[in-house]
């Protein structure tokens, strides 16, 4: 949040009803392409919210890594705690540290090899059943391969089924999600229509994870996954994740791997 008192930096003008209602009818490249234009540091209105748009590398990490104890998540993430918990993404502080540590050792350098070996075998299976001549939707296309990835390194072949369906479920929040931003921004807890169905996917996909990791947290086994790593990761006092937390942690690299990755892939 930028202070009341403090100069608000130089931005595009909004008019009266704010920014957010202009920039949602462009695309989002369109949107941060022109922001990019006033300079480093951009002041946004959005209706009465006043957002800040940092356009410079050096500004991104003093944020993300020089000082992150001075900065909170967006209003965005907060909203959508119902759907991430307190993964990665959504926590804050200590909480946050914590759980960066213990999830830290999913991302060695010799795993992240061996993550690579994967994407790569699955990217020439993908290449392989092209032909020339073909038309293909790329952005279907990548879906359909992180979606395949994601769920051999976060959880093994042996919950292939029920992973596509907690990555169907996840690519329908994000669609009904970003439908509702266009449209009219409504609380998660309103029973509208849109929010009765999330609320039914969020509960689908729950009866799924917490399933799989009581499961696997019954047999004991390390098949070599991320679920593995985060199940037998231990904090200094011995403490590992709950249940709870390890839904969260699943849902928050599920999205990681998949969408965003299919998105950046796409472009």
């Amino acid at each position: 949040m930028w202070p009341r008192r403090a100069k608000f930096p130089p931005g595009p003008y909004t008019g009266l009803k704010g920014w957010s209602f202009r920039a949602l009818n462009q695309s989002p490249l369109e949107m941060f392409t022109e922001l990019a234009r006033y300079g480093d540091i951009v002041g946004i209105r959005v209706v009465n919210f006043r957002n800040i748009f940092v356009n410079h590398p050096d500004l991104i990490e003093e944020v993300l890594v020089g000082h992150p104890r001075r900065y909170v998540k967006g209003r965005v993430l907060r909203a959508n705690r119902h759907v991430f918990g307190d993964g990665l993404l959504t926590s804050e502080g200590d909480f946050w540290l914590r759980q960066r540590r213990l999830a830290q050792p999913a991302f060695h350098r010799a795993r992240i090899a061996s993550y690579a070996e994967t994407m790569v075998q699955y990217a020439q299976r993908m290449l392989e059943s092209w032909r020339g001549g073909e038309e293909r939707d790329v952005h279907r296309e990548m879906m359909r391969l992180t979606l395949k990835i994601v769920v051999k390194t976060l959880f093994d072949a042996d919950v292939a089924g029920d992973a596509q369906d907690v990555g169907k479920s996840l690519e329908l929040l994000l669609e009904l999600g970003a439908n509702f931003r266009r449209t009219l921004f409504v609380p998660h807890w309103v029973p509208t229509p849109t929010n009765l169905r999330i609320k039914r996917e969020i509960a689908f996909i729950e009866s799924i994870l917490y399933r799989i990791i009581r499961e696997r947290r019954a047999s004991g086994r390390d098949a070599g996954d991320l679920l593995s790593m985060l199940l037998h990761a231990q904090d200094e006092d011995g403490t590992r994740m709950t249940d709870k937390q390890l839904r969260d942690e699943t849902i928050t690299l599920f999205l990681a791997g998949h969408e965003t990755t299919a998105s950046s892939l796409s472009w």
